[in-house]
């Protein structure tokens, strides 16, 4: 009876990040110690490493399955299916609770013992190469989702996408007997809590899982991380100079105070510091808080377009009528528009109805081509010959019947213009 051992190594790229949350402003953040231990700095760039304890989800009664399963006369004596694991990244905070990461990890070997009997040593380890706990190695990309506890305590969850590979041996008497090499591509997930140590390093600890092929992986690790980004700019001041001592310098140099001059940056007749709305528009009315007066008011457009007979297109006289119903529109930000087109009684009742349609379509058309009046706020209704202007049997009453008829009353909240 041989006696073989099998070696499984591999490495699997994971990470996380957390950051400490901001509960306090700016302001405080410059002026102690004990404010600025509080503050939201560990944002922007950093790096980080960790060390730890990596396991497969396998045993000797799974490996002997899949010995059996692989028609081979073998039995495992041991199996090794945890080892230390290493791992580094890079990553950036964009606030207190997101962050992205690209990292490696190694997840060590992994191995089995076992023995076995065959008459066709090429077959066996053909079989027998492709059983041992997985390990893996890659690439991963995630996305580190974090909620704080406390000022300085951070839990986290992780999602990650990876990108892996595991290369194993097969040895006889120390001899290499067999090899085998599987990649695939998974999503893993994780979580982690952390401690801030200081401005700029985090101290944490993560459990993450990936499923690979056949077997998880679950993962253990302590780390660090130490951030270097832009955002990484709150200092306590150094010292601070006491209200009395800056009075006794001022006194005893008899510094002249300058009459301080009202600034209005936005002319509406309200001093910045106590304007609200700095960027309110001086044409209208403001409170006095220096922000818009508005008030209810219906506003109303009545349009008639005339057609010539048989026709569907906009008279040229007409077109100085469409622009004032664009300029309506977008000042008022209408936001819906019923048009209706009409004919006049000569002719077959279906073919007017068909030409009353197109009538209705021309106003909508010249509306979203020429002017990019979004279609969705247009409808078209075609009425025919239904509701004459003029039931006279005319060319006067022809001329008043062929037409487009568009109507707007809305209700809206606008400003209040100032009196001249």
């Amino acid at each position: 009876m041989n006696k073989f051992s099998l070696i499984a190594t591999g490495v699997l790229s994971i990470s996380s990040v957390v950051a400490s949350t901001a509960l306090a402003n700016t302001q405080e953040c410059s002026q102690d110690q004990q404010h600025y231990l509080q503050c939201d700095n560990q944002l922007g760039w950093y790096i980080g490493a960790d060390i730890g304890f990596a396991e497969s989800k396998v045993n000797r009664t799974d490996i002997d399955r899949f010995f059996q399963q692989s028609g081979l006369d073998a039995n495992s004596i041991d199996v090794d299916d945890n080892d230390k694991t290493w791992s580094a990244f890079l990553g950036y905070q964009f606030n207190s609770y997101l962050a992205l990461e690209l990292g490696y990890l190694d997840l060590g070997e992994r191995s089995v013992d076992f023995t076995g009997r065959t008459t066709d040593r090429t077959r066996f380890f053909d079989n027998v190469e492709h059983i041992y706990p997985q390990s893996a190695e890659g690439a991963s990309a995630n996305v580190v989702l974090s909620y704080p506890l406390t000022e300085t305590v951070k839990i986290s969850g992780k999602l990650g996408y990876f990108d892996w590979q595991g290369d194993y041996r097969t040895l006889e008497t120390g001899n290499q007997v067999g090899d085998d090499r599987v990649s695939d591509q998974d999503f893993w997930y994780g979580a982690e809590i952390n401690y801030r140590l200081a401005s700029n390093w985090q101290l944490y600890g993560s459990f993450s899982r990936v499923k690979l092929t056949r077997d998880d992986n679950n993962r253990f690790a302590l780390g660090l991380r130490y951030y270097f980004g832009a955002n990484n700019d709150h200092k306590p001041s150094a010292s601070k100079v006491k209200p009395a001592a800056i009075e006794t310098v001022q006194q005893s140099k008899k510094v002249p105070s300058k009459p301080v001059v009202p600034v209005d940056r936005d002319a509406d007749g309200v001093i910045d510091t106590q304007d609200k709305c700095l960027d309110s528009d001086n044409r209208y009315q403001v409170d006095a808080s220096g922000c818009t007066v508005f008030e209810e008011r219906l506003v109303e457009l009545n349009l008639v377009l005339r057609y010539a007979h048989d026709s569907a297109v906009i008279a040229a006289e007409d077109e100085d009528k469409v622009r004032e119903l664009v300029e309506f529109i977008n000042q008022y930000q209408i936001n819906k528009l019923t048009v209706y087109g009409h004919t006049s009684a000569p002719g077959p009742r279906a073919y007017n109805q068909k030409l009353s349609e197109r009538r209705a379509a021309s106003l909508a058309n010249a509306l979203i081509d020429n002017y990019q009046i979004k279609p969705e706020l247009i409808e078209t209704i075609g009425k025919g010959e239904t509701e004459l202007l003029n039931t006279s049997n005319s060319s006067q009453a022809d001329l008043e019947n062929r037409r487009v008829e568009l109507s707007v009353k809305q209700r809206l909240s606008l400003p209040v213009e100032k009196k001249s």
